[in-house]
C-alpha cells in the first residue's frame, strides 16, 4: 500500500541535527479520532463540541498544534484564528 504524505515538518537541529518528519492522512484521521474519544468523555469537561469555539495559540509548527484543528474540523467546532504574526506589531521589552 502506498502512504500518502498530507504532511511535513522539520526541526532546526537545536537538540542535534536537523530533522523531518511526515505524518500521512490515515495518520493524521486516527490521532483526530483518538483525541475525540478522550476529549469527548464526560470527565474531560472541555470536550469538542459542536457548540464550542476555539482559538489555537500554539502555532501549527509546534508539535503540529497537538492535532487540534483536525480534531476540532472533525468535531464541528468553531475555528477562530488570530492571523499572520507580524513581528513589527509585537510589545517591545525595555
Amino acid at each position: 500500500m502506498r502512504t500518502l504524505l498530507a504532511t511535513t515538518y522539520y526541526t532546526t537541529g537545536t537538540t542535534g541535527s536537523p530533522k523531518g518528519v511526515y505524518f500521512s492522512h490515515r495518520q493524521l484521521v486516527l490521532h483526530s479520532l483518538a483525541e475525540m474519544a478522550f476529549f469527548g468523555t464526560p470527565a474531560y469537561k472541555a470536550g469538542f463540541l459542536a457548540t464550542t469555539s476555539i482559538c489555537r495559540s500554539p502555532p501549527m509548527f509546534h508539535a503540529h498544534a497537538w492535532g487540534v484543528p483536525w480534531t476540532a474540523t472533525l468535531s464541528g467546532v468553531k475555528q477562530v484564528y488570530p492571523g499572520r504574526y507580524d513581528p513589527r506589531l509585537a510589545p517591545q521589552a525595555h
